[in-house]
């Protein structure tokens, strides 16, 4: 009886999960790592003396893979309601993006401009191809098996 549960499961959590798995790994090394490099560049652009702590750092990696997180969950959803029109979900994931950048970069300065929009584009390009190839990926997959094409492991080497 379960047996009919577990692939629906999979199939409408499935792509939710790997895309806020993916979406909190990007956003470590992109948003995070790269959110911090960009904070020091600012800094010494603006003549800033030096500061550096673990605790400051650790805050934002860890918002990175937050931010990056919810950032594949909106991906996810968008991929959901936009399935075949790539460009078009594309092009809505870079627009939400950018405004939530700009709403996270209070005041807005053109040097914070130079530094953080890249990342926040550069996150969501990565995010949308890696989604889009395991989303094609997957789909291939599931119809070998459903066609039977797919061979069985038969436990013998």
């Amino acid at each position: 009886m379960t047996s009919g549960i577990a692939p629906r499961w999979r199939s409408v959590f499935g792509p939710v999960l790997f895309a806020v798995l993916l979406g909190a790994v990007v956003g470590l090394v992109v948003l995070g790592v790269g959110g911090r490099v960009a904070m020091r560049a600012i800094a010494l652009a603006n003549n800033t003396p030096p500061a550096f702590s673990i605790g400051g750092t650790v805050t934002v990696v860890f918002l990175g893979v937050v931010s990056g997180a919810g950032g594949g969950l909106l991906y996810a959803l968008l991929h959901r309601v936009v399935p075949r029109r790539r460009l078009v979900r594309s092009a809505l994931f870079g627009v939400a993006l950018v405004l939530l950048t700009l709403r996270g970069l209070r005041p807005i300065q053109p040097l914070s401009l130079e530094w953080f929009m890249p990342l926040a584009l550069a996150y969501g390009a990565i995010v949308d191809v890696a989604y889009t190839m395991w989303s094609r990926r997957r789909v291939v997959g599931e119809r070998s098996v459903a066609e039977g094409s797919v061979p069985r492991y038969s436990g013998r080497a």
